[in-house]
């Protein structure tokens, strides 16, 4: 049910439960609570929330941009930091680099670039080329099957051990 009422309103239900827990965490601080709305300053801005325009429109222009393949700064930390964080801190590509296997969706979105060990060994491989590549080089490199959640999952065990 979650995902039929997520698609209605362009708001996938994982994303939405994530978003939801934060906003219980840090509910009424601005800037940390995601689903935080300021109080109106005019009558104008509070008809223009009631109207939800502000809400729609930034749901199609995410959906937009994601048709585009174009990401967000927050998307692209997610990603960025599962390329070489929490690996070795060694020269060696087949170790310091993170390939993640992902959905077709999210390699479209990213441009391949989650075979990002591939990209590394040989950056003049076009995008496109990387998954071909991937075939070659799999079983040389370090290879993430659990995707982007896998490798924040590694990285988060990281820091507890890191701790204990």
């Amino acid at each position: 049910m979650g995902q039929i009422c997520g698609l209605i309103i362009l708001l996938p239900h994982r994303f939405f439960r994530y978003e939801h827990c934060d906003h219980h965490t840090y509910t009424q601080l601005p800037g940390q609570d995601p689903e935080h709305i300021p109080t109106p300053k005019t009558y104008r801005e509070y008809l223009l929330y009631l109207s939800a325009i502000p809400y729609w429109k930034a749901k199609f222009t995410e959906v937009s941009r994601h048709a585009m393949g174009r990401l967000s700064d927050v998307e692209k930390r997610f990603i960025r930091m599962t390329e070489h964080v929490g690996r070795p801190n060694v020269a060696q590509i087949s170790d310091n680099t993170r390939t993640n296997l992902v959905s077709v969706s999210w390699r479209f979105l990213c441009w391949n670039m989650n075979y990002h060990a591939e990209h590394h060994y040989v950056p003049l491989v076009p995008y496109h080329a990387l998954p071909r590549l991937h075939q070659k080089l799999r079983d040389h490199i370090y290879v993430e099957p659990r995707g982007y959640l896998g490798a924040h999952i590694d990285i988060l065990r990281q820091i507890h051990e890191a701790r204990a």
